[in-house]
């Protein structure tokens, strides 16, 4: 860094100039003086006084100016004072924050990968909370094609029992997300679009309903997946405010994300220009050659080389060592799970169906053809015996109906989201929506 210049030093030189100028004139005008005297009457006269003349006025003029000058030397000096302190300023403040960064560089050695190993991701993220189970930050999953961000999200699924999942995937396929129910899997971005718009409808409704409640309000916590978020963040301005919404509102509704990107910048996040919604509200899991690359960024030689002795199950999470196997029969062990629920879950709702419109139609036909007003009551008498213990959840399927239509969610969306069914059961979803509504 320059010292500044000094303002008084260019002004003595400025000085020195002007005091030169002034006796250069003054000489001239005085070597003129005689000239004009010895000279006849004519040009040569006029000449020598036209000379003397001006080098006097000049001379004049030029005093003045020095005298100014002088005059504004202490305010000049005042700003070269000014300008001195400021730089000595900014070369202690920069030795300063130098020693400091040096001071406070942790020694990366064999010892710190052992203090700061992680040998459960799922539970570190949970433990990011207040001990409760429910994390106090979203997920944020870099890796580059083929280091298992898919694996990695199933192996998390496994141990988050008790948990929903929905997932956005524009270039996934039927075969991808097995873990995650069929009418839970979104793939075109039209469809993805339309699903974040009721995800922001829910958000605001879960966080009104937890302010009314308070302290005893609670829910099932909800993970969504967001493969790919820097494809589905160039298509719509209604991804870039899911995201930022989620991540600074969506922890006490429960409402988690978990955005899955080869690279970890704030503009593929949707949050250009808030890096610090990324550092702060992201635990950030960093798999294969991008956790690579990241311990190179951090110049920590030891990670790179621990990284690099085993290229599977080991991986960064949050700037630490993680060291995790995945146990493949856990996560055949889920996917058979929903499988076996779904299957459970459509043949009680058909076997409901069955009884409540075979009731339904019985009220009917008495009636000859006329739609009874009390066909809620004939479905309501159902004996849990006369449904295989399925009385319970008919009541909270009309329950989630009523909420659902509260929310203004549109009836071919609660049939898919709400009751669950899609794709080829979509016309049995209508039909147990009729039913349970009276239509």
């Amino acid at each position: 860094m320059n010292h500044p210049t000094s303002h008084i030093t260019l002004l003595y030189r400025l000085l020195l100039s002007t005091t030169k100028t002034s006796w250069l004139t003054a000489v001239v005008s005085f070597v003129c003086l005689p000239l004009v005297l010895s000279q006849p009457r004519g040009l040569p006269k006029l000449a020598a006084i036209g000379i003397g003349l001006t080098s006097t006025l000049a001379c004049k003029s030029i005093t003045n100016s020095k005298f100014e000058l002088l005059d504004n030397t202490t305010d000049l000096n005042l700003v070269d004072r000014q300008l001195s302190i400021r730089w000595y300023s900014d070369i202690v403040s920069g030795v300063k924050q130098l020693t400091t960064s040096v001071i406070n560089t942790p020694k990366f050695d064999d010892q710190w990968l052992a203090n700061n190993l992680i040998i459960d991701p799922v539970k570190y993220w949970l433990a990011t909370g207040s001990g409760n189970g429910i994390p106090l930050k979203h997920l944020l999953i870099v890796g580059g094609t083929g280091d298992g961000k898919s694996t990695f999200i199933q192996a998390l699924a496994a141990q988050l029992n008790g948990w929903q999942f929905k997932t956005y995937d524009v270039d996934g396929t039927v075969d991808d997300w097995h873990f995650i129910p069929e009418h839970r899997r979104v793939y075109d971005i039209n469809d993805v679009v339309s699903a974040m718009t009721d995800d922001l409808t829910l958000l605001e409704h879960r966080i009104k309903q937890r302010r009314e409640v308070g302290k005893r309000w609670s829910d099932t916590p909800c993970l969504t997946i967001a493969e790919e978020l820097p494809a589905l963040v160039s298509s719509s301005e209604v991804v870039k405010e899911w995201v930022v919404s989620h991540a600074k509102r969506g922890r006490k509704p429960l409402l988690f994300i978990a955005a899955v990107a080869q690279n970890d910048t704030v503009k593929n996040l949707g949050i250009e220009g808030d890096a610090s919604l990324r550092d702060s509200c992201f635990t950030r899991v960093y798999l294969g050659s991008k956790a690579r690359e990241r311990a190179e960024k951090l110049g920590n030689e030891p990670l790179l080389l621990w990284l690099k002795e085993k290229t599977h199950g080991r991986f960064i999470v949050d700037d630490r060592p993680c060291e995790f196997t995945i146990n493949t029969h856990q996560l055949t062990n889920i996917i058979d799970d929903v499988n076996d629920t779904r299957v459970v879950h459509v043949s009680e709702f058909t076997n409901a169906i069955h009884q409540l419109t075979e009731s339904e139609s019985g009220v009917n036909n008495k009636t000859d053809g006329v739609h009874d007003t009390h066909a809620s009551e004939t479905a309501e008498s159902l004996t849990p015996s006369s449904v295989d213990g399925f009385y319970p959840v008919v009541n909270e399927m009309r329950d989630a109906i009523k909420a659902a239509q509260n929310q203004g969610l549109s009836t071919t969306t609660i049939i898919t989201e709400t009751l669950g069914f899609s794709g080829r059961n979509y016309q049995l979803g209508k039909k147990l929506f009729d039913v349970l509504t009276n239509q």
